[in-house]
């Protein structure tokens, strides 16, 4: 991969849907009960989640601008923030809010970033 390439918005989002899928793959082989009982099922989805929120940062000093042109197919604040929670004050962020998370954004978010490739990049 070039150095040119390494820095456009569809690479960040690509990287984005690696880790959700890595987030559902380690999701689907757990229940919440192992999720909140096993450090090591909790620690790589939530390595998973600021990997995610990682590359929204990136996504916003782009020259593309995509977060401005496309502001209601992601929550990227609260994606943004949930990064900035796990990394700053990970031992105050909570199972049950996390997994609620999972549960309920994780597809949206996955469809939100497969229709920014499409729109923008024409990936399908």
């Amino acid at each position: 991969m070039s150095p040119k390439n390494y820095k456009s918005s569809q690479v960040y989002l690509e990287r984005i849907l690696v880790h959700i899928h890595k987030i559902k793959k380690y999701k689907n082989e757990i229940s919440f009960e192992l999720f909140n009982k096993r450090e090591r099922d909790y620690d790589a989805i939530c390595m998973q989640l600021s990997q995610v929120g990682e590359n929204i940062s990136k996504l916003e000093k782009s020259s593309e601008r995509l977060i401005e042109k496309f502001p209601h197919l992601v929550n990227w604040k609260a994606l943004k923030g949930l990064r900035n929670r796990i990394d700053h004050d990970y031992t105050w962020l909570e199972a049950d809010k996390v997994w609620s998370l999972l549960e309920e954004n994780l597809e949206e978010l996955e469809n939100g970033i497969k229709e920014i490739l499409k729109k923008r990049f024409g990936i399908t």
